[in-house]
């Protein structure tokens, strides 16, 4: 990971990044190889953001998104608010309900 004291909703978010990543370059039965091809990284820098080892840049991302066929926001959507931290603290972990 790029640095361990980030908050573990940080973490979390970009496992749920690469997971998403990975979910839709099978779906398209494309390997980590062609995926890198078509974006213009190696396969490595593909291999450590679908493994959450790396803070994808965004345009990486975008290139990825375009290169899936799919929108940026299919990757990054958020599925659980609760992981999200509130009152614009990005630095404390997720906020208990009301």
């Amino acid at each position: 990971m790029p640095d361990d004291h980030q908050p573990d909703w940080l973490t979390a978010r970009r496992i749920a990044i690469g997971e998403s990543i990975r979910t839709a370059r099978r779906h398209k039965r494309m390997s980590q190889d062609a995926l890198a091809t078509a974006v213009g990284l190696d396969r490595r820098s593909i291999q450590r953001v679908e493994r959450a080892e790396t803070d994808p840049r965004l345009t990486w991302l975008l290139r990825i998104a375009m290169s899936l066929d799919i929108p940026l926001s299919d990757l990054v959507r958020e599925h659980e608010l609760s992981d999200r931290p509130r009152n614009g603290d990005v630095t404390a972990g997720p906020q208990q309900g009301p």
